[in-house]
């Protein structure tokens, strides 16, 4: 069920696609994705601890207590960014804070039970926001340091453990089992997002590649199986399958979106699934070809 929003991100910045109503549905849907699975993984661990009923049902409420602090957190550290901003010339403060205030909410939310993956992920969604009243060049200096740490430090290390638990001898002995995870993956985004047309004005191909997109996976899918994993959920054989099917399917993911937008032009905008829209694009191109001035 899983995505990745690192992943995904990083493609459709490389498309020039990031910022647009199509880019901006699939990041939406993988992160409510993220958020549910994460839930669920939070309720099969507490069962798999054996915890009672009052702990699961403590789980929503943690949740909301979570919620409430992420939320008071964010104005805090807006004012602080902001502050910084206006009386230093160093970007080391802002750096500081803005580390600080992601690691106290994965540690919060790790200590509510509701996994420190849900915590990081809000709080660099908060954190983007809060950096909206800063000037473009502490953003700029922000953003460049934290990926330099995440993607220079942090990220490696944790790759390198789920490469240490990956046992590659595990799928050969069960080939049949990597292939339908694989297959299910597959089929499991994309039908799940074409099933939603009649309630959607997104094309059927505009949701086919929501489908793709859906499926790049390559870091919060290998979070969730390594915490399933370390808790005695599934056996070293599933965990192994999991993390072939991570690396398949994320590898898949960028070219065959690349080749849609390449062949489709107007696939990202969200309002080209509307017949109306289309007709109206395409006579607007038309009078700009036909006019003296074209």
């Amino acid at each position: 069920m899983v995505t990745s929003e690192g992943t995904k991100v990083k493609v459709l910045m490389d498309l020039n696609s990031l910022n647009t109503g199509l880019g901006a549905v699939m990041l939406a849907a993988g992160a409510i994705d993220d958020v549910f699975e994460v839930l669920f993984l939070s309720i099969v661990v507490v069962m798999a601890k054996g915890g009672s009923f009052l702990e699961l049902a403590a789980i929503p409420l943690e949740m909301a207590v979570f919620i409430v602090i992420a939320f008071i957190s964010f104005k805090a550290i807006s004012k602080i960014l902001h502050h910084l901003d206006k009386n230093t010339k160093d970007e080391t403060e802002l750096f500081s804070i803005a580390m600080i205030f992601i690691l106290v909410l994965a540690a919060l939310s790790e200590s509510l039970n509701v996994g420190y993956l849900i915590g990081a992920i809000i709080g660099g969604f908060l954190l983007q926001i809060s950096m909206r009243g800063i000037s473009r060049r502490h953003k700029r200096a922000l953003i460049t340091e934290i990926k330099l740490v995440a993607l220079g430090f942090v990220v490696p290390f944790f790759f390198a453990n789920v490469g240490l638990k990956f046992d590659a001898s595990t799928i050969f002995s069960s080939v049949p089992l990597v292939i339908v995870t694989i297959i299910l993956a597959f089929v499991g985004k994309i039908i799940g997002t074409i099933m939603i047309k009649p309630f959607s004005s997104l094309n059927l191909k505009q949701l086919y590649y929501v489908g793709w997109a859906m499926n790049s996976r390559g870091a919060a899918e290998l979070v969730i199986a390594l915490i399933a994993f370390q808790y005695g959920l599934i056996p070293l054989e599933i965990y192994s399958a999991l993390v072939a099917m991570s690396i398949i399917t994320t590898l898949t993911f960028p070219p065959i979106l690349a080749r849609g937008i390449k062949k489709n032009f107007g696939l990202m905008d969200i309002s080209s699934g509307n017949p109306a829209s289309r007709r109206n694009r395409k006579s607007k191109v038309a009078r700009k070809v036909d006019s003296p001035n074209a």
